[in-house]
């Protein structure tokens, strides 16, 4: 297996494209390597990676179905080539997410549920918000200028960022739903980190690779595998809670069990 950077392979896969489709395909799969890092070896991607990132498309409704086709149709390559541990297409699953429907109310929380959230979650989402609502009119002017240059049906910066809107719409309805049934929980500050619990930071090894990993739990409407916060809702999240140190966990996972040693547990 190679050390080949996702830049690297996303440059190789439009390669294997027809002409046609490499500006659509070379759009989306550049969203997915700022996300995760373009510069990152291929081999070292995991199936929590991409979970996330597949989470966020699943918020985009049609737009967001279209561009996990486009990401499962690489991720599918990166493992002919052999050049992923785990088959990480199977992780995206594409479908249709829930819309607004005419005349009713926004989108709500998770399942119905209540929303367990850390301080500093609490406070990301609100400053998310305020980003997307400014980002709102950029946006729209993006569209009217687009509009004005001709046919719609071959304008592709009008389609994307018509795509754009409709996943910084549904962002913003998400997060407002979030924030409206919001529980905010403190982590424990009785100093005893002999338990995972919400808030703790995490050492892991992955016993399949060797490599180590930090995560930090938090509730669901603040996960971000970017930053290494992953959702107590989250396959690792659930595998985690309540664990020890010096314990192994088995996370299930659709391209199959990874297994991790937990080695530190920080607040």
């Amino acid at each position: 297996m190679t050390d080949l950077d996702l830049n690297s392979a996303i440059n190789a896969y439009l390669e294997t494209l027809p002409q046609s489709e490499r500006l659509a395909v070379s759009v989306e799969l550049q969203r997915f390597s700022r996300w995760v890092g373009g510069h990152r070896p291929v081999r070292t991607l995991k199936p929590a990676d991409v979970e996330a990132y597949a989470a966020d498309l699943e918020r985009a409704g049609d737009a967001g179905a279209r561009r996990a086709q486009i990401l499962k149709g690489f991720l599918a390559y990166l493992h002919r080539q052999k050049l992923t541990l785990h088959n990480l297409s199977s992780v995206i699953k594409v479908r249709r997410a829930p819309g607004r429907k005419a005349g009713g109310k926004a989108a709500e929380a998770p399942n119905g549920q209540r929303v367990v959230l850390t301080p500093e979650g609490y406070e990301r989402l609100k400053a998310e918000l305020a980003e997307l609502e400014a980002a709102r009119p950029r946006i729209a002017a993006e569209i009217r200028r687009a509009a004005a240059d001709g046919d719609l049906s071959e304008n592709a910066p009008y389609q994307y960022a018509r795509e754009e809107l409709a996943r910084v719409q549904s962002r913003i309805r998400e997060i407002q739903a979030i924030l409206r049934v919001a529980e905010v929980q403190e982590a424990p500050t009785d100093g005893r980190t002999d338990r995972v619990a919400l808030g703790h930071r995490v050492r892991l090894l992955d016993l399949d690779t060797g490599e180590r990993l930090e995560v930090t739990l938090v509730g669901p409407g603040e996960a971000d595998a970017r930053a290494g916060r992953i959702s107590i809702q989250s396959p690792l999240g659930r595998a985690l809670q309540d664990a020890r140190v010096n314990q192994e966990i088995v996370v299930e996972s659709p391209a199959g069990p990874i297994r991790y040693w937990v080695e530190a547990i920080e607040y």
